[in-house]
């Protein structure tokens, strides 16, 4: 035991020997270095006497830091419409900024840029139950966007949604409650109940569903086939929905 305790002693007396060596060499540094700047200064204090002129370099040394701190140290990036840019700021934290101008400090970095534009996608026809067991073929339109960039850009590319397999389910879940008049009469708020589903299952994904229109309806038994008249608004679509249901009347 006690060949430990002088070598952990040996040990601690080296070490300190040459923290202090090392803090020597240091200070003889530092107070050459200070003999060198005052030798500098004075040589400075003595030309600028005899040359006055010399007198508006200090202004112009510090104006040309004051530029390189702004224009190369604290970058600014123009930020366009419709996107996003993800920093990461000194502390690791992650932060989008938007439409405009931004200086970034130093420590921070440029992750990636994102659109933030809609994107608008087809459905397939997708086979559903009514209310009422009517077996019927739906398929839709919609938008999706980046509602929160930085949930989505933490997911990644490889992390994608799917949006085929939500949406068959959102048409599963939501069409069992309507009856087949209510494809009809109520297409407004089937359009609302299916996108807010979708909307619920994407929460915390950093993307939101907008502008949900059934788009196509086919009644397998009779082949009978109901398309969206594109050309109206939204809410005007009812109207086209009653003659379909009118027309499948008469036929059956």
């Amino acid at each position: 035991m006690e060949p430990i305790i002088n070598l952990l002693r040996e040990l601690c007396l080296y070490i300190v020997s040459r923290i202090i060596s090392l803090f020597r060499s240091l200070l003889v540094i530092f107070l050459v270095a200070v003999i060198l700047i005052g030798c500098l200064l004075y040589r400075m204090a003595i030309w600028a006497a005899e040359h006055p002129a010399v007198l508006i370099l200090p202004p112009a040394a510090l104006l040309l830091l004051w530029l390189f701190k702004r224009y190369v140290l604290g970058r600014e990036i123009m930020v366009s419409k419709d996107s996003a840019v993800i920093v990461r700021r000194a502390g690791g934290t992650l932060e989008p900024l938007y439409r405009g101008w931004h200086r970034l400090k130093l420590a921070d970095t440029v992750c990636g840029v994102l659109s933030l534009r809609p994107e608008s996608t087809q459905t397939n026809l997708e086979e559903v139950f009514t209310f009422d067991e009517e077996r019927v073929r739906l398929s839709a339109v919609y938008q999706y966007h980046i509602s929160d960039p930085v949930p989505f850009y933490r997911r990644g590319r490889k992390n994608t949604i799917d949006f085929v397999e939500l949406n068959q389910w959102a048409l599963l879940t939501v069409i069992q409650d309507f009856s087949s008049d209510d494809l009809y009469n109520a297409p407004h708020e089937i359009n609302a109940r299916i996108e807010q589903s979708i909307n619920d299952q994407l929460h915390g994904s950093g993307l939101r569903v907008s502008n949900y229109r059934l788009d196509e309806l086919v009644w397998p038994e009779t082949n009978e086939q109901w398309r969206r008249n594109r050309s109206q608004l939204p809410f005007q679509a009812g109207h086209y929905w009653n003659e379909a249901r009118g027309l499948r009347q008469r036929i059956c």
